[in-house]
């Protein structure tokens, strides 16, 4: 479908008032049009500063020169949206310009920028080698299946979270890559990026560059925070002139004190309703992701499946080169419900994809114990060649490499850890590789890559009516035609009677944002799409009631019961009159009367015990009602809510500067306390009704702003 504002797009990105007037012109000059051509605006990176040397000059007159036009074709109210759009941006800008402005003053600022990225480089493999050790002395006192929590304790009892160093690390390494790319002009001519020989560097080199991954790493936070501002509704403000009472404010609430020379101070709050949903989604991704790996290790014969070292390996499902592909292959197919052997994506297969990472993720470690650092140097020849013994044809090793190589465009390093350089070998940046889940590795890259799979949702619709029917339901499809010429279609994915009942289930197969602010949005508004179909489809038997009388006759005179299921593990709860639930949560009411976990090492070695924590239902079987209250208040879902809280931490993002940053933060739970949760009774949180989207903006912007003129926003930048 035409994007009928692409024009405007275009003109917004390269902020070209004369052609986006062009395009204006032949819209309605009305409120709603303006509305929508304001939040395009809003939306649009280019309105913020942040990269260095933008002064914002262009920005501001373009905003003028809007407003201006829009006074003139009679929308009035359009100046006053505009100038405080401005007020905002002015303070995200800040923001940049603050973590910008340390850069000069960094030792490292006398280095080359060959030393630089060589520095950041082994700097990184240090801390990279820190944390695998934690890792492995955590596991040696913990070899359990469910014990010590998803944290890890350093030598010095510090606690962290692996996940998110790696990919900080990971992130703040892209940026000085890129940052350093973009200066020097380190690109070839299909812009990837090509890095210079890289350079011994002294131990003080190494020290300094902390400081240069710290600052990466504050402004992929503020490019974060903007974001979630503009897209969610996140509310980002200045503290008052007075700022001595602000910092008062922090110390009474347990934070640090803040030095005297800090003048300037931020305040982020998240829009909950806007990020709550993402946060447990991803959390309890992580949890069945890690649970079917450990149920794989401990009560399958996967290794027996892995090739041998050094010979050919086939595709899967004949070989596997690790336990970690099998993993991925078997997972990517259960919450998607595709047949993973037979997708495709551009050049290769999806299977090859998998195949190429995982070859990545084993030849770390062989070219670690040749040259003794987790972001070797190899061959574009002989990586071609392991690709191939590894099964991939010459053609296939060729579209990966591509594929995973590091752009001018690309996000970061994540899914695209090979960095090209000048001889045409490449830098293998083995922190985003080490420790990473390959399941979230091939997510990443399909998503990044566009990849969409036409028959997902039919095939979700089949394999959830399979597994009702598994469990003694008469489950089915129900698609009838009303409306006098038979306009009207109605299409219930699931249907079936239960006692009293009548279950309607639309299914919905879509890929998780995975913690991007504007994928987030996107689902976000998907599911404002979704529960309005549902909606739609309740209608449908009240101004049709011949539906049930004719087509499903067996279901007149029950209850009707709608529920919105992903495959993906997305869930809410009872929201606006209808289940959302995901196909982890339906499936496991009916597969077991409880709640369990298994005790005991990983390896399935000695004794394991099963223990239960919590009651779906009572009898020998499951009731309607028992269902029902299941569905409004998921257990699974409220323990992800109950491992996290939010909570508030100070950024220094300048030596003037700082930031409270309220934000979410896992409480990793023990094994104990999930246990006491768990048994000692759901919580009693609330599920309702959710403000619109874009009520909840409205609502936010006017409290921003109000916030917003207070500060000195207008004084700056």
């Amino acid at each position: 479908m035409a994007d009928k504002f692409e024009g405007i797009r275009d003109s917004l990105r390269k902020l070209d008032w004369k052609k986006c007037k062009q395009q204006l012109d032949n819209l309605p000059a009305d409120t709603e049009s303006c509305l929508s051509i304001l939040q395009l605006v809003w939306h649009s990176d280019s309105f913020v500063r942040r990269r260095p040397g933008d002064n914002g000059i262009k920005r501001d007159r373009f905003l003028e020169q809007m407003s201006d036009y829009y006074s003139a074709v009679g929308v009035s109210e359009a100046a006053d949206a505009i100038s405080e759009m401005r007020t905002e941006f002015l303070i995200i800008d800040q923001g940049y310009i603050e973590i910008h402005s340390v850069v000069p003053t960094l030792a490292t600022a006398a280095l080359t920028p060959e030393q630089r990225v060589s520095a950041a480089f082994v700097a990184l493999d240090k801390s990279v080698r820190l944390m695998l050790d934690d890792l492995d002395r955590n596991n040696r006192s913990s070899n359990v299946v469910m014990g010590h929590g998803r944290n890890l304790t350093g030598k010095n009892q510090e606690k962290y979270d692996p996940d998110a160093v790696a990919n900080g690390l990971t992130a703040a390494a892209g940026d000085i890559v890129m940052l350093e790319a973009y200066r020097q002009g380190w690109f070839d001519e299909d812009n990837r990026i090509v890095l210079p020989d890289l350079v011994e560097v002294a131990t003080e080199s190494v020290d300094a560059i902390v400081a240069n991954l710290r600052n990466a790493n504050l402004w992929r936070l503020w490019k974060n925070l903007d974001e979630r501002v503009r897209f969610l509704n996140g509310t980002l403000t200045l503290a008052p002139d007075g700022i001595s009472s602000w910092k008062a404010k922090v110390l009474e609430e347990g934070g640090p004190q803040i030095p005297d020379d800090v003048c300037v101070a931020f305040d982020f709050v998240p829009e909950k309703r806007a990020e709550t949903l993402d946060i447990l989604a991803n959390e309890r991704l992580d949890e069945i992701l890690t649970q079917n790996f450990q149920k794989l290790i401990r009560e399958t014969n996967a290794l027996s499946k892995v090739g041998p070292a050094g010979e050919f390996v086939a595709l899967p499902p004949k070989k596997y080169i690790s336990v970690y592909e099998m993993h991925a292959s078997l997972m990517y197919a259960h919450l998607t419900k595709l047949d993973t052997f037979k997708l495709v994506s551009g050049e290769l297969t999806v299977t090859e994809l998998l195949r190429g990472y995982a070859v990545l993720k084993c030849y770390v470690d062989v070219l670690e114990k040749e040259q003794h650092t987790y972001f070797p140097r190899v061959s574009f020849d002989r990586i071609h060649a392991e690709l191939m013994r590894c099964g991939l044809s010459s053609l296939a090793a060729d579209a990966f490499i591509s594929r995973a190589t590091f752009y001018r465009s690309s996000r970061d390093l994540y899914d695209q850890p090979l960095v090209k350089t000048r001889d045409g070998c490449y830098i293998l940046f083995g922190s985003s590789l080490v420790g990473a889940d390959l399941t979230k590795i091939l997510m990443s890259n399909l998503a990044n890559y566009g990849t969409t799979f036409e028959d997902k949702g039919k095939l979700f619709e089949a394999a959830t009516i399979s597994m009702l029917r598994r469990y003694g339901f008469k489950a089915r499809n129900l698609k009838v035609w009303r409306g006098s010429k038979g306009e009207h279609e109605f299409d219930y994915d699931v249907a079936f009677t239960w006692g009293n009942y009548v279950f309607f289930l639309e299914c919905k197969n879509r890929g998780l944002p995975l913690g991007n602010p504007i994928a987030t949005y996107r689902f976000n508004h998907e599911l404002d799409a979704h529960l309005a179909q549902v909606e739609r489809l309740k209608q449908g038997l009240i101004d049709y009631p011949d539906i049930l009388t004719k087509d499903f006759p067996e279901a007149v005179g029950k209850e009707p019961i709608f529920c919105l299921v992903n495959a993906m593990p997305f869930a809410y709860g009872y929201l606006d009159g209808v289940y959302v639930v995901d196909d982890s949560i339906l499936s496991r009411f009916f597969s077991s009367s409880s709640i369990k976990v298994t005790k005991g090492q990983l390896d399935g070695k000695g004794p394991q015990a099963r223990t239960a924590l919590h009651r779906l239902w009572k009898g020998r079987k499951p009731t309607p009602d028992e269902f029902i209250a299941y569905l409004k208040l998921p257990p699974q879902l409220e323990l992800a809510r109950h491992n996290y809280e939010l909570a508030p931490k100070i950024e220094c993002l300048s030596a003037k500067a700082c930031a409270k940053v309220t934000d979410y933060r896992r409480k990793d739970l023990s094994s104990n306390q999930v246990s006491k949760f768990l048994k000692s009774g759901l919580s009693n949180a609330k599920a309702g009704k959710v403000k619109p989207a874009d009520k909840i903006k409205q609502e936010k912007r006017k409290k921003a702003n109000k916030a917003a003129r207070k500060g000195r926003a207008n004084n700056r930048g």
